[in-house]
């Protein structure tokens, strides 16, 4: 059986990225319970670790994922090699005597192992002294509250790590308690909104963008976009340049449109403006995030028979993060920008079609599956397409990753 797979980094705080939890559920199907399962059984978690999804989506750091005590307790997850997962328990699951023993022996064998949702008074309290890690949930909570269970599970050794923190200010407060490792990109996200613009050079390559999607600009119009902006169109020629397309030489801007054709080339501005804000840890990891969302959201046009609105969407999932990158709010983005209105609708209220399939990605890498259904159905796309449809985009991410440090070296040559 195929699993739908997400993954949410894990940054230390020096916010480089050390590993990934990876929320699953069982592919096949159209019902979900009320409450988002955990309970793959120890079977199908085999057979996806064999099958070396879970070493994709981890890309040889740690992966952390979500079991029941029955997953924990079968004869089956002793097929699993050691070190290949770290399981996470939740900590308000109850504890009894066969589990405590199954820890213990998959402890003993070399297996990791994390409590969930910790608290001082929860059941998984028990089992703190086979723990290699333990998760907080901060949200809300104040200092007075998680003082206690950050003290306890610090003990031994332990690692810390904290979900649920929306901005830098709890990070801090958390990294005074004893946390060093936060899960999510919720404490990226600017806590003072703070009216900015874009600079020059980030306009320009936004409307060159938008202009590439404009049918009715007429190419001889992209043309005089690019010769009214002479670095724009320099580091462009350099860049596409150094991609030796079919080993031929793009030696001006109406050249490259005719060979590449429009939405190449604002793929490749795509990534002029991704290689300006390059950077390591979380800011690194954003980029591919956008990168994995711009693929995604394109593709799920072709999926749902709609393959002409496949640029637009590219747009739609490229811009996405974009405020968390630059610092910029969305409004203030999209009114420099001017995108067309489906794609501001759609950026701003996750509204109508483009809405939708943006709403689709972002259930999916958060592993709210009942959403991730109710998108699915919504933009009428089957739901076991998707794990496909995925691992695809994280393949075309890394892909132009690399092409995007490849520009940006050409850029600053």
């Amino acid at each position: 059986m195929e699993l739908f797979f997400a993954r949410q980094p894990i940054f230390n705080v020096a916010e480089e990225v050390v590993g990934y939890e990876v929320a699953h559920r069982p592919a096949g199907g159209t019902d979900f319970p009320e409450v988002a399962p955990k309970d793959v059984d120890a079977r199908v978690l085999v057979e996806a670790v064999m099958g070396a999804g879970l070493k994709r989506l981890g890309e040889g750091r740690r992966v952390f994922m979500k079991v029941t005590p029955e997953v924990l307790t079968s004869e089956t997850i002793g097929l699993i090699s050691p070190g290949t997962i770290v399981f996470e328990i939740d900590a308000a699951d109850p504890v009894d005597a066969t589990l405590f023993e199954a820890c213990t022996s998959l402890r003993a064998a070399g297996h990791k192992l994390s409590l969930g949702n910790y608290a001082c008074d929860a059941p998984g309290d028990a089992l703190l002294s086979l723990m290699h890690a333990v998760k907080l949930r901060v949200g809300q909570r104040s200092d007075l509250e998680l003082a206690p269970a950050a003290t306890r599970a610090t003990q031994q050794g332990r690692i810390l790590i904290a979900e649920q923190v929306h901005e830098r200010g709890t990070r801090d407060r958390c990294v005074a308690l004893g946390v060093r490792f936060f899960q999510g990109y919720g404490f990226t996200q600017p806590e003072t909104v703070v009216r900015r613009d874009l600079d020059m050079n980030h306009l320009a390559i936004f409307h060159a963008m938008r202009d590439l999607l404009d049918p009715t600009i007429s190419d001889r119009e992209i043309e005089h976009v690019f010769a009214r902006d002479v670095h724009l169109s320099y580091r462009l020629l350099r860049i596409v340049n150094s991609a030796a397309v079919g080993g031929t030489e793009i030696w001006s801007i109406a050249h490259a449109i005719r060979l590449l054709g429009r939405v190449a080339l604002y793929r490749w501005l795509s990534m002029c403006l991704l290689a300006s804000h390059s950077g390591r840890g979380v800011t690194e990891e954003l980029h591919r995030a956008t990168l994995v969302r711009a693929h995604w959201c394109e593709s799920l046009a072709a999926a749902c028979g709609v393959p002409r609105a496949a640029p637009s969407l590219f747009l739609v999932g490229l811009f996405s993060l974009l405020d968390v990158i630059t610092g910029v709010t969305m409004p203030d983005l999209l009114r420099q920008i001017q995108p067309a209105s489906d794609v501001r609708a759609a950026l701003l209220e996750r509204r109508d079609w483009f809405g939708a399939a943006l709403a689709l990605v972002e259930a999916w890498e958060d592993g709210d599956w009942p959403e991730v259904l109710n998108r699915s159905a919504e933009l009428g796309v089957a739901p076991t397409a998707l794990p496909t449809l995925y691992r695809e985009a994280l393949d075309w991410a890394d892909a132009q990753s690399a092409m995007a440090a490849a520009a940006a070296a050409a850029a600053a040559a």
